[in-house]
């Protein structure tokens, strides 16, 4: 199976190319829309081709696709009349079969009535029998009666009957619950008449236990192209390369710039976005990254900012200003990269030498991650170019506090929020004391319950000084529960910033008393 210079009419930037053989169990990876379900919309015939070539292997002639809401569950028959109801002539919701060379497409779930005795040849009944063994099936109960993994059981069953050389799989997991999940898994683990099998879905574990390879799309500026990678989800896509992968973008952050993204800073940016969801908005919003490394600050609350419901949804425009060349050239590239570009506005200077082109509305929010002193990250090896960088990530004398206070209020903000990867309280407190700003949150990340210190605490500071400032309440996010799985503040600010997620019972565990998640962070969609 091989795509060969494939372009869509419906995405044209996409130009995918890749080949899959016999044995092959392939998983898509990529952002959200990056066109990972068109393309086997492409392969079943359901969505054109602007050009190129779609190729199959002379063994595979018949693919069967399963989509999200698959599995029957509103009939009453049995198990051997769902099994004898095979209909080749009607073709019904999301069950399809797409035979070639003919092109017949034919539904896999036919009448809900085994055909009139008498009329059911015996090799026929025979093959019913057979299915019902291989699948530990019983006959006679009714799928009225059946657990949810049991209907997954029947539904694959009648699916294998018709015998297809390959299976497409578009978020065939969405709805279904734990059991069902790893009885498909390991059905797609041992089957082996399943010449290949080709995965879209959200569910991390799904694709790390039923593939061997990744076709990952992946988007360069203004083009977007695929590479297959060897290894399943999690040890090909994620954990290699340079690329750290969101919901709708990939962060560029290549291991020789010494620049790489936290999940405390990822967790940041989610805050801040989620605290603008709450406000009450009416106008544009100007928000500025000061200092922004690779982009990763900008693009999570770009990314955020779209995924936010409320109607009429204001204007967004980010500006982003970085000194380091190295750390500008990352950064543009992952702005150019992103599906954002227009509300993107990168300036390479210093913060300090920087003059502001706006007129009349002043920025909404400053938000920085600056240098707190790290000796230990200091002292790591790496090229001069990679050192510098990380000496001006990290060395407070490259942005100290007050600059960064004095300059937000120059500039007219009213709202300054900062995250502090230091233990330290004092320097942040007396720095803003002198400039006049006050702390009105003060979110303190932690490992787990058990831990004494935050690792890092995101501050929220507001200038303001025709209202007296509401107490400023420490509040906590742990990442870790007490038994070490993420908690559900990490699933709720973190976790539902990337595209993928885990079957997780953390996901769905009544909350720890100790998590302590702020209201917006809560009231978000996510």
């Amino acid at each position: 199976m091989e795509f060969k210079q494939v372009r869509f009419k419906e995405y044209p930037s996409l130009c995918a190319s890749w080949a899959l053989d016999i044995g092959d169990r392939a998983a898509f990876a990529g952002p959200s829309n990056s066109g990972k379900s068109l393309q086997i919309d492409i392969l079943s015939g359901e969505a054109p081709l602007l050009s190129g070539h779609v190729v199959f292997q002379p063994d595979i002639c018949r693919l069967a696709i399963l989509r999200s809401g698959w599995v029957a569950s509103d009939k009453c028959c049995t198990v051997r009349e769902e099994l004898s109801s095979l209909d080749p002539s009607v073709r019904r919701g999301e069950f399809l079969l797409h035979a070639r060379p003919c092109s017949l497409v034919v539904d896999v779930v036919g009448g809900p009535c085994l055909t009139e005795a008498g009329q059911t040849s015996q090799v026929e009944v025979d093959r019913v029998q057979k299915c019902m063994e291989d699948f530990e099936l019983d006959g006679d109960a009714s799928l009225c009666d059946l657990c949810q993994s049991d209907l997954v059981r029947v539904s694959v069953a009648k699916l294998s009957m018709q015998q297809p050389d390959a299976l497409l799989l578009d978020d065939a997991t969405e709805g279904l619950d734990a059991a069902s999940c790893n009885w498909l898994e390991d059905f797609l683990a041992c089957k082996t008449s399943f010449k290949i099998v080709l995965v879209a879905s959200h569910d991390r574990g799904f694709m790390d236990k039923a593939c061997n390879k990744v076709i990952a799309i992946q988007r360069h500026e203004t083009n977007v192209s695929t590479h297959v990678f060897n290894g399943n989800y999690t040890s090909a896509y994620l954990a290699g390369g340079d690329f750290l992968h969101f919901h709708s973008f990939s962060l560029w952050q290549p291991k020789s710039s010494g620049l790489r993204a936290t999940q405390a800073a990822s967790g940041f940016a989610s805050l801040v976005a989620r605290d603008l969801w709450d406000q009450d908005l009416h106008r544009s919003v100007t928000v500025v990254d000061v200092g922004t490394g690779t982009g990763l600050l900008s693009l999570i609350v770009a990314q955020e900012w779209q995924r936010w419901q409320k109607d009429p949804k204001p204007d967004l425009e980010l500006w982003a200003i970085e000194l380091d060349e190295p750390a500008a050239r990352i950064a543009t590239t992952n702005f150019a990269s992103s599906p954002w570009q227009d509300r993107l506005r990168f300036v390479h200077a210093s913060f300090q030498d920087w003059t502001p082109e706006w007129q009349s509305n002043p920025p909404s929010v400053f938000l920085c991650n600056p240098p707190y002193n790290d000796d230990l990250v200091n002292s790591r090896a790496g090229s001069e170019e990679a050192i510098l960088s990380r000496t001006r990530a990290l060395d407070r004398s490259f942005l100290p506090l007050e600059v960064l206070f004095d300059g937000a209020r120059r500039q007219g903000c009213k709202t300054l929020w900062i995250l502090w990867g230091n233990a330290e309280d004092a320097p942040v407190l007396l720095a803003a004391a002198h400039i006049g700003w006050q702390a009105t949150r003060q979110i303190r990340f932690q490992r787990n319950p058990h831990s004494i210190q935050p690792f890092a605490t995101a501050w929220k500071f507001e200038l303001d000084t025709s209202k007296a400032p509401p107490a400023c309440k420490p509040e906590r996010i742990f990442w870790q529960d007490h038994d070490g799985t993420p908690s559900s503040a990490w699933w709720e600010l973190v976790g539902s910033l990337y595209y993928w997620h885990l079957r997780d019972k953390s996901r769905t565990a009544q909350k720890s008393p100790t998590v302590f998640i702020p209201s917006s962070a809560q009231s978000a969609p996510l």
